[in-house]
């Protein structure tokens, strides 16, 4: 009788504290960051599955859609942060200098995680003020597509495309042809088109964002005035952006992908509209052309994503965050992404692997470039910043008669009080 009522005690008590024991229920991880859309909602939900059996009874993670930076910003400050977030990493130094996400370091180091295994151009930019504050999820970077049957039928050799800014006006000239009443026909390049901007071409000048310390605005340099004389000599010869935009839309898919532009910038996504409008083999990809001189270094840059953890994370899901970060930044899971969406991952050896290279004969280009990418610069100010030497520029140089020395002094002055107020900001 003694033996049975141990018995039945015994079991009482395991259900009672069934949570803690042999039904212990697996700590919920909230991940916010899913992209809609297909594929990358399949291949973020099967990541997230993968993740959960692995680490079945002890995380289970919940995946929910991206949010904005205001949107995550005020769950942080309102103690009700998620787990792990996604974002643009250009941002990380904004979202660190505003105590919206957390030093990854102690992590990092406790682990033995090795960052020098991901490109410089996404590691570097998750680090700011001397810390790591997040892993890089992803990348991307740009270069020179090419029409091929355009170049041929100009005498131009598609296997020798343009390396400087001077080719490209030149092989412009050959491209470009006119209507008898004036108008423009066919055309060679636009180099404020595509994704590439003043910020590509100023770098491709060998000039800077920034000072050296990131407290001084330097893109009114003499690389920064070549670079926006270049642009606007381009534009003036199409004769502006108002007809140069109403030629490019009354073309299915736009002047370039519709096969009436020879040349223009963009980024390694591109590759996946060109087999979405069947247009396969018809392009190259070449180097983005630099000033005679400087056209034996390449130069690209990139952007892209990381994950972080939240500021207000309990140490508990602190730990089950990182485990699921690992994850998302391992070579199985890049190598996923990668493979199956045609982004480049961030990790070196899955960016290299045969499944990655494989999935299109033009990747390899961008694969390359990446050991020579540059980044944008990792301030309080990002988003703000962004604004204006992109934005900003990009509007007064295709919205009137604005002098490309004037458009170099009131970006940079705007751009300065716009630097300052972000370090003063974060207290720096």
């Amino acid at each position: 009788m003694r033996n049975r009522f141990i018995g039945f005690t015994l079991i009482a008590l395991l259900i009672a504290f069934g949570s803690v024991v042999a039904f212990a229920a697996p700590v919920e991880i909230s991940y916010w960051g899913v992209w809609g859309g297909e594929p990358a909602q399949s291949i973020e939900n099967d990541v997230i599955n993968a993740f959960n059996e692995a680490f079945e009874g002890r995380y289970r993670v919940v995946g929910s859609p991206a949010v904005s930076p205001e949107q995550l910003t005020t769950a942080v400050i309102g103690g009700a942060p998620p787990d792990v977030v996604k974002v643009d990493r250009f941002e990380v130094g904004s979202y660190a200098s505003a105590n919206v996400i957390t030093p990854l370091d102690d992590l990092i180091a406790r682990d033995g995680f090795s960052l020098a295994e991901y490109y410089p151009a996404t590691s570097d930019e998750a680090f700011y003020q001397g810390q790591t504050y997040a892993i890089p999820w992803n990348t991307d970077n740009r270069a020179l597509y090419y029409n091929i049957s355009m170049f041929a039928e100009a005498g131009l050799d598609p296997n020798a495309p343009p390396t400087t800014w001077e080719q490209v006006d030149e092989y412009a000239r050959v491209l470009d042809r006119w209507n008898p009443d004036g108008t423009l026909a066919q055309g060679g390049f636009v180099p404020h088109w595509g994704n590439w901007y003043f910020l590509g071409w100023l770098w491709a000048a060998g000039g800077e964002v920034l000072s050296e310390d990131n407290r001084t605005v330097a893109w009114n340099g003499p690389e920064g005035h070549r670079a926006i004389n270049w642009m606007k000599e381009a534009l003036d010869k199409y004769g502006g952006a108002p007809e140069l935009d109403a030629w490019s839309g009354s073309v299915t898919n736009g002047a370039f992908y519709g096969g009436r532009l020879g040349m223009m910038m963009d980024g390694s996504w591109a590759l996946g509209h060109i087999k979405n409008i069947g247009m396969e083999g018809q392009f190259g990809v070449a180097n983005p052309p630099r000033p005679a001189g400087l056209e034996h270094e390449p130069i690209t840059w990139s952007g892209g994503f990381a994950l972080a953890i939240p500021v207000g994370v309990s140490e508990e899901k602190r730990r089950g965050a990182w485990e699921f970060i690992k994850f998302y930044t391992s070579h199985w899971a890049q190598t996923q992404l990668g493979s199956r969406s045609g982004q480049i991952p961030a990790l070196r050896s899955a960016a290299t692997s045969e499944e990655f290279m494989s999935i299109d004969p033009l990747i390899y280009k961008f694969v390359d470039l990446m050991s020579y990418s540059r980044f944008r610069p990792v301030i309080p100010a990002g988003t703000q910043m962004w604004r204006i030497y992109v934005d900003q520029v990009h509007s007064l140089l295709t919205g009137g008669d604005t002098p490309p020395e004037q458009i170099m002094l009131q970006t940079a002055e705007n751009g300065q009080q716009a630097l300052d107020e972000g370090w003063m900001r974060a207290g720096l």
